[in-house]
């Protein structure tokens, strides 16, 4: 958001010069310490058992130097195995400039270590919040919303400084992990915020779901005048988002959307997807999350949401004055089924004005357990769950 007052020369030359700051969107676990993450480079690191002797950290890089505090990155890393979930993680940067540009890939095995393993060269840069992953490729959905360097002198601030080109189309680049070699694709002009599950096929394909928006509205309820305006909020028609399929044939260098999934759903419209992470890079089904503007006209109306994506047969939880934020899932030790486990989900209840945490079966999304806490926790767009805190 941009300050409010404006800032004048001065003080935007010197906010130019400090360089991008995190904030708080994700947390992760890497090399037996916690790390804060934003869309930027830079990340905050709190050593164990607990979060807290919070300290800032600008990794290693390749080729940039002082430039290193402008990077742009991810706030969605990706296990480099799925079947480590305590293991390294993959991730990207890239430097804003004025003409081509280049993402790096690389792996997280530490907070102070990065092994850069390919990169890919491209024209204007996209705002990738999220990006996909496989077990051998990596991928980049390259939307037309761009990262506009000079908007970013002009406005500083991260939302006023994004370039909406739909006539560009989309590019898509998968990198397969080992070569580096990058495959590109086009399709239509999405603006993707969540990457949600990617998998091989037997038949050499890649299957891969996006939350998907036919513009940039999602960005736009981060605006200081939208948040605090109800009637403005209601008007930004958040309920647009989609789940996307899209398969990748590599041989012929063909993609297409699969079509034949149920796009008329609420729980289609889900945002802040999550998933069974046994799952990952698998075949699966079920994706939980959350949908704002379930009613089609206030965006206060928050549900939990569970999405089957194989049989159609979706799940909601809603309360009016209750707003649930990103869920989590965790597997029932033993289980053999998908959906076998307990969903936790942080819940503001707006009528005593506190949170508390609620326990859902997976299968059926009734609540089993809830706790409350003695005060409120602002509401947050991203969590995890570690069993070790």
């Amino acid at each position: 958001m941009p300050p409010e007052p404006p800032f004048g020369w001065f003080k935007k030359l010197r906010q130019i010069s400090n360089g991008l700051d995190n904030v708080n969107i994700n947390v992760h676990k890497v090399g037996g310490s916690y790390i804060y993450l934003s869309d930027i480079w830079k990340i905050y690191v709190a050593k164990p058992p607990g979060l807290w002797g919070v300290s800032p950290l600008v990794p290693p890089t390749t080729g940039v130097g002082l430039m290193d505090k402008f990077l742009l990155s991810s706030s969605h890393p990706l296990p480099v195995d799925s079947n480590d979930p305590k293991g390294p993680l993959l991730n990207i940067y890239a430097l804003p400039m004025f003409g081509g540009h280049v993402i790096h890939l690389c792996k997280v095995t530490s907070p102070t270590e990065r092994e850069f393993f390919a990169q890919v060269s491209l024209g204007p840069l996209p705002y990738i919040h999220s990006f996909g992953a496989t077990r051998k490729y990596v991928i980049l959905f390259g939307h037309p919303l761009y990262v506009d360097p000079y908007l970013m002198l002009q406005k500083q601030a991260a939302v006023e400084s994004l370039s909406w080109k739909p006539q560009d189309g989309s590019t898509i680049y998968i990198v397969h992990r080992e070569s580096g070699k990058v495959q590109t694709f086009k399709t239509d002009s999405y603006v993707v915020t969540h990457h949600v599950n990617a998998y091989e096929t037997d038949l050499g394909k890649i299957v891969a779901d996006f939350v998907t928006f036919p513009d940039p509205t999602p960005f736009m309820m981060f605006k200081m005048k939208i948040m605090t305006n109800s009637t403005a909020r209601n008007e930004v028609k958040s309920h647009k988002s989609r789940i996307r399929r899209f398969i990748f044939d590599l041989q012929n260098n063909v993609v297409k959307q699969v079509t034949t999934l149920n796009f008329t759903g609420l729980a289609n419209r889900l945002e802040l997807p999550v998933i069974n992470e046994k799952f990952r890079y698998r075949s699966y089904c079920y994706v939980y999350g959350v949908t704002f503007q379930s009613d089609d006209i206030n965006f206060s109306d928050f549900r939990l949401v569970k999405r089957d994506l194989c049989m159609g047969r979706d799940l909601w939880w809603g309360k009016p004055g209750f707003y649930p934020s990103e869920p989590w899932f965790l597997p029932r030790p033993g289980a053999t089924e998908e959906d076998d486990g307990l969903l936790f989900c942080s819940i503001l209840d707006g009528n005593k004005k506190l949170s508390y945490l609620s326990v859902f079966d997976g299968k059926t999304l009734k609540e089993v357990s809830k706790s409350y806490l003695p005060t409120f926790i602002p509401f947050l767009l991203h969590g995890r769950f570690f069993p070790s805190i």
